[in-house]
């Protein structure tokens, strides 16, 4: 299992991710996703896990595009 460092207990642990609801703005529009969050299994804190920065980055702008490619195919 991946590990990331947890500053409460001042080393690498291991991780559970965990989602929950989240909206971004894109384009002027409010976008509703799942937004992902690590948390050490040690002590339940949030750790900072550069995949899981990377997928919330991108995950509004995906969700974006879905539901525009939709609205598209369905008219």
């Amino acid at each position: 299992m991946k590990q990331a460092i947890c500053v409460k207990c001042r080393k690498f642990v291991k991780y559970v991710i965990r989602k929950t609801d989240d909206a971004f703005t894109v384009k002027g529009e409010l976008v509703k996703y799942k937004k992902k969050i690590a948390y050490c299994k040690e002590c339940g804190e949030e750790v900072w896990v550069a995949e899981v920065d990377d997928y919330n980055a991108n995950a509004p702008f995906k969700k974006y595009c879905k539901i525009h490619k939709e609205k598209r195919n369905n008219e």
